[in-house]
């Protein structure tokens, strides 16, 4: 029988999934197809190739890596190929390595060999019930071999052995039963208080105790309040983010099933999820009903719990309208644009202008209209206008903000590009596995980082929408708190610099067509970056980069850099960067007084020679420096080298910045590159740090056979920096 390995390096080969699914009508057959080509399996290069049960021939079994999904009354070909698996099927219930599941919520997922195609993968996805299963389709957990899920959470989860003596055998060190783990902390008059695994202390729960209590009381008094709760709320209390998102398949800081009555909270060292007061939410959904605006449900909660992050509401909407990064009436009474905006933004906002229509209706009237009013284009006029009226009066409680205190900004940034590699919930930032690798960097004598949340656009010249990274498994809000937070433990500087990914380019090609389309460009860019600028506020990170290598947009409208920088300032405290590209781009930006730092990209050529002695390189690097300290003495500025790297191949000194993967492995050349530069760079005063691209968010990520060639992880030239960092 063939390894995991071995069969997922065949499907990662082969690219096919060939995808048997199973419904009991024909409107449920076409809801499944539906979802499974929205589904992520269809990503990451893997070409799906749907079928339903009656169009299956025996050779398609024998030739194919196979998904098989449905119940197993709707797709017979799960009982048929699963006989030889942990898997049991029976009428009212399946058993997984023997034990019972019969909620009709329960769905288990696993990956096994293909019985009938030796060496092929064979993922399995069933339950009861066919609409449950479409949707947990996109919860999959990469690193693992299987899980059980109950309402869309894990209540299990493992590998199977892959020893050679025991291969696809159960491995009880691998197992994780949830559902043994959750055990009751605490009771109060209107919740109860779970935990996984260990309860936190004794003043913590108790303070989280009296809080949410508090809340109810404070929904309950609201005069549009006219029901009780009847059923205590379940509240899950989770040791850390990662937790809560193997359970949940959600990293938030906390979030709310209104299903189930619960409220899912992440509580470490840092990162305090029951601030973000998510029950108010539920309460007043409870207590108050739901409404068809998203905005009034999020809003009304939060307003009358009176604090976000353990700041008044107001003192977080006055920053937010003095910046100017508010957001229209219309845009918060739609719910799909809503959806789409930055949580961090319209949370504070949305109690703002919950607020303001309570202040201009009256609550009675508020109340009335809660459930199913929906503006007329007369009625939204008129709401616009309030609103407008009450952005205005927040601004005029504006107070400029504290500076952020400079515990962690040392005299020289000795730092990383810190890369969330993997895109999976145990390997990305919000893990113990970057904890691990932040703590590596700290013994190389490391003492800074920068985290980067991207965002990606398609073409280069079609402005759209950017998308969060908000996912379990991206670089979302929790784990960049979370790799800030731990990194701040050991006394690093932070640095977060939200970026593009242009498919097939680069953002310095991004050069829109008209002065209308640039509009429109920055319109979208001020309401991605603006959601970076107020999570770096929230999690005290030192430094905030506003972009990066956006060369013809810098180029040709520095005036929008420096007013964007300006408004930032009125919500994040700290230190402002923006990293340009080396070459034109940095050569002829001039506005960098908007700035307290120059920020430089630097993949500049030590050489064009093929064969260049190492007396050539290091005339090359010398060179590169005096075009770096030429720009810098214009402004007198400290400089950071915001990114600096050479890939693991070949004469790397000729293109830095191309990692290219089919170039042969060279590790001696990058070291030398490194030993070179640095050289060169030591005793500039000028610099204020540097970063080099880039480090893993987890460590088996490197080494010599390893495909990603810009990480010094586990090459010679990780003791090359790790010699100099040492050094001071």
């Amino acid at each position: 029988m063939a390894s995991r390995q071995e069969i997922l390096s065949r499907l990662s080969s082969e690219r096919n999934l060939l995808v048997i699914y199973g419904a009991q009508s024909e409107a449920s057959s076409q809801a499944m197809d539906t979802a499974l080509r929205r589904s992520s399996w269809g990503r990451w290069r893997t070409n799906l190739i749907l079928k339903t049960v009656d169009q299956v021939t025996a050779a398609d079994l024998e030739n194919s890596a196979l998904l098989l999904v449905g119940t197993p009354q709707s797709n017979p070909y799960i009982s048929d190929l699963t006989k030889e698996s942990p898997l049991s099927l029976h009428g009212d219930h399946f058993s997984f390595w023997g034990k019972k599941y019969k909620n009709t919520l329960d769905v288990v997922t696993f990956l096994y060999p293909n019985p009938k195609s030796a060496g092929r993968a064979m993922f399995v996805i069933t339950g009861f019930d066919e609409e449950v299963i479409a949707d947990v389709l996109d919860n999959r957990l990469r690193n693992h071999d299987y899980q059980v899920l109950r309402s869309g959470q894990r209540i299990r989860l493992g590998n199977f052995s892959q020893e050679r003596q025991s291969l696809w055998q159960y491995d009880a060190a691998q197992d994780q039963d949830f559902e043994d783990d959750v055990v009751l902390v605490g009771t109060s008059d209107h919740f109860r208080f779970f935990a996984h695994k260990s309860a936190p202390d004794h003043s913590l729960l108790s303070e989280i105790i009296i809080q949410r209590e508090k809340n109810h009381d404070l929904v309950q008094s609201f005069q549009g309040a006219q029901r009780s709760i009847e059923d205590p709320i379940t509240y899950m209390l989770y040791t850390s983010l990662e937790e809560k998102a193997v359970v949940t398949n959600s990293m938030e800081f906390a979030h709310v099933d209104k299903r189930t009555n619960t409220v899912h909270v992440a509580i470490q060292d840092g990162v305090r999820g029951d601030q973000v007061n998510k029950e108010a939410l539920l309460l007043a959904h409870t207590m108050i009903g739901g409404s068809r605006h998203r905005v009034f449900e999020d809003g009304l909660g939060l307003m009358i719990s009176q604090e976000w992050f353990g700041t008044p509401i107001q003192d977080w909407m006055s920053r937010i309208a003095h910046a100017g990064f508010t957001m229209p009436a219309s845009t918060l009474l739609d719910n799909a644009s809503y959806q789409q905006s930055s949580e961090l933004l319209r949370e504070p906002l949305a109690a703002a202008f919950v607020g303001c229509l309570i202040d201009e209706w009256g609550i009675d009237n508020f109340t009335s209209q809660f459930s199913t009013w929906n503006p007329t284009p007369d009625e939204l006029t008129i709401i616009e206008q309030v609103w407008s009226a009450c952005i205005e009066s927040s601004k005029k409680d504006f107070t400029e903000p504290v500076r952020l205190r400079k515990q962690n900004m040392h005299a020289f940034q000795k730092g990383f590009n810190f890369a969330h590699e993997g895109y999976g919930i145990i390997n990305g930032y919000g893990s113990k596995a970057a904890s691990a690798a932040l703590s590596r960097l700290s013994e190389m004598g490391s003492n800074a980082i920068t985290i980067i949340p991207y965002t990606g656009m398609r073409g280069t010249s079609n402005p759209v929408p950017f998308r969060f990274s908000n996912s379990a498994n991206d670089e979302n809000d929790g784990a960049v708190a979370h790799a800030a937070r731990y990194a701040q433990s050991m006394d690093f500087t932070v640095m977060l610099k939200p970026q593009i990914w242009v498919r097939g380019s680069w953002p310095g090609d991004l050069n829109m067509e008209s002065e209308e389309d640039w509009d429109m460009f920055f319109e979208y860019y001020e309401r991605w970056i603006s959601h970076y600028a107020l999570l770096a506020e929230l999690f005290e990170i030192d430094i905030f980069c506003i972009g990066t290598e956006l060369t013809r947009a810098t180029l040709q409208h520095q005036d929008r850099w420096i007013d964007l920088a300006n408004r930032i300032r009125s919500v994040y405290s700290g230190q402002l960067v923006y990293a340009s590209n080396w070459g034109e781009e940095y050569e002829n930006l001039t506005f960098w007084d908007a700035f307290d730092y120059i920020g430089l990209n630097s993949y500049y050529p030590l050489s064009d020679k093929e064969d260049a002695t190492e007396q050539e390189l290091r005339e090359g690097a010398q060179q590169v420096v005096q075009r770096i300290r030429s720009v810098q003495k214009q402004f007198n500025k400290p400089l950071l080298l915001t990114e600096i790297g050479y890939p693991s191949t070949e004469k790397p000194w000729m293109y830095p910045w191309q990692e290219n993967r089919q170039n042969p492995s060279n590790m001696e050349h990058q070291a030398l590159c490194y030993r070179i530069m640095i050289e060169s760079l030591a005793k500039e005063k000028w610099l204020a740090g540097i970063y080099w691209w880039k480090w893993p968010s987890f460590l088996e990520r490197g080494g010599e056979n390893h495909r990603d060639r810009f990480t010094p992880n586990g090459k010679p030239a990780e003791q090359v920096v790790t010699d100099w960092f040492s050094t001071f």
